[in-house]
């Protein structure tokens, strides 16, 4: 049952951020444990659930490795590892808005929401009575906190960019983040890595920073057109 909540609400998720991913190989992947992705290209909407007034004009994941271990998930973690992120972004223009696009784009990201909230709801509830439902659903959250406890994530090489050209007409400028690493493992009360088990009372992450850079510059030379339509 968990795989294919997970198969869904991952289908459901890189839809609506990524162009080109193979959905039958992401559902093999995850049955398997092992999903790894590569040169996933985001959408040109894809900051659209932050509810910001940008598109993205280039973006891309270089891989994405999901390794679960289905058959002692109470033993052993959930690895999550992104490598090579980069994403360019830029203001939408009043010259470029389409009411219907907007509109379209708005109703997309609500039914997301509700369509992966009643996925839950469904399988939870699939074929079973009031009391088996409230077992059930006991027993996924517990079993749910002990993933999450026990959740390692590594993201390594991420460049996020804003270019606005619109702004101060003339003066175009870049802000951007880089990062050379970012993880977090769990640990016990000693900061060393372990498995969390669930009768424990306090969870314990390790998290690991490095080479991270903010910049700023003015009068700068754009990577794209700095008005979220592509390079140029």
């Amino acid at each position: 049952m968990l795989e294919g909540v997970v198969a869904n609400l991952l289908n459901r998720f890189l839809g609506m951020y990524v162009k080109n991913f193979d959905a039958k190989q992401l559902n093999i992947g995850i049955w398997s444990g092992d999903v790894k992705l590569h040169n996933l290209e985001l959408r040109r909407e894809a900051l659209d659930q932050l509810r910001l007034p940008l598109n993205v004009v280039e973006g891309h994941l270089g891989e994405l490795t999901l390794s679960i271990p289905w058959s002692n998930l109470r033993g052993k973690p959930v690895k999550i590892d992104i490598e090579d992120v980069f994403l360019l972004a830029a203001p939408k223009e009043d010259v470029d808005y389409d009411p219907e696009e907007e509109e379209n784009r708005a109703h997309a990201i609500k039914m997301e929401r509700l369509e992966s909230a009643e996925l839950i709801r469904e399988r939870n509830a699939e074929g079973m009575t009031q009391e088996e439902q409230r077992r059930n659903q006991s027993f996924t959250q517990s079993f749910i906190t002990a993933i999450v406890d026990n959740l390692q994530i590594s993201i390594r090489n991420v460049h996020i960019r804003y270019e606005d050209s619109i702004a101060s007409p003339g003066h175009p400028f870049a802000v951007g983040v880089t990062l050379q690493e970012l993880s977090a493992v769990s640990t016990d009360a000693e900061w060393r890595p372990t498995f969390i088990q669930s009768t424990s009372g306090t969870a314990h992450k390790l998290a690991t920073l490095g080479a991270l850079a903010i910049y700023w510059n003015t009068d700068a030379e754009l990577l794209g057109t700095g008005r979220g339509t592509g390079f140029g």
